[in-house]
């Protein structure tokens, strides 16, 4: 009977073994995941950051930089680059940005001709 114990509880020990040698591996392999998602996610997460500065924070930069120019009376359409053919908000913010200016400036020079025009007018009636 002894015997038939020890068989027992030999096997158990055994089983008990391979059990833990499983957890252990499944647990290994739950790890390795864990890490494999979270870099994937880190990855993800440069590449949608990357993306969000090429196209929206640079463009704004120039368009913030074009009216920068715009208000010290640099009125130049073409400050807002190539922004104009894109075909989001930023296009369209672009657009409006170049028209706006381009107006400025002719309304600017209209009014320096008009200036011109009274100086002399002014001159010759002092004549």
């Amino acid at each position: 009977m002894y015997a038939k114990s020890q068989i027992l509880i030999d096997r158990y020990d055994e089983m008990q073994t391979e059990t833990d040698d499983r957890s252990t591996y499944i647990e290994t392999g739950a790890f390795i995941t864990g890490v494999a998602a979270l870099l994937v996610f880190l990855a993800l997460a440069v590449i949608a950051a990357a993306v969000i500065t090429f196209q929206v924070n640079r463009p704004l930069q120039v368009l913030a930089q074009a009216t920068t120019e715009a208000q010290t009376g640099q009125y130049a359409p073409e400050k807002a680059g190539g922004l104009s053919g894109r075909k989001d908000e930023i296009g369209q913010l672009a657009r409006g940005f170049a028209k706006m200016v381009a107006a400025l400036g002719d309304r600017e020079a209209g009014l320096k001709q008009q200036v011109e025009e009274l100086r002399q007018k002014l001159e010759n009636s002092q004549m």
